[in-house]
């Protein structure tokens, strides 16, 4: 879903990473047909230009904490299929095991 949100924005996506440690998707990387770098948290601070992140709940907290200007443009969410459970599988349940993923617009 992100990365159909990236393609629908028109989203360069020389824009887009992924913050180090907090969240990666294999469907995201298929969906945008590269395969998405990565960068750190400071690499992130001192980006000279607004940049979209794929990241998890985690990663959307730290980025925060950072202090730096973030947009969330889509939130999705998210489940690592191999995972798979009876709390997944029970529709009534499914919100205790899903997690969520954002795509953040940083700078300006």
């Amino acid at each position: 879903m992100l990365g159909r949100a990236v393609l629908a924005e028109q989203v360069a996506l020389d824009d887009v990473f992924y913050l180090e440690g907090a969240g990666r998707a294999g469907s995201f990387d298929f969906t945008t047909a590269r395969l998405t770098p990565t960068l750190t948290l400071d690499e992130l601070r001192g980006m000279q230009r607004p940049v979209v992140v794929y990241v998890s709940e985690h990663g959307r907290e730290a980025v925060m904490a950072a202090g730096l200007q973030a947009t969330v443009l889509a939130h999705s969410p998210d489940f690592r299929v191999t995972r798979l459970n009876a709390r997944f599988l029970d529709p009534r349940r499914r919100d205790e095991v899903l997690s969520s993923a954002y795509l953040l617009k940083v700078g300006e």
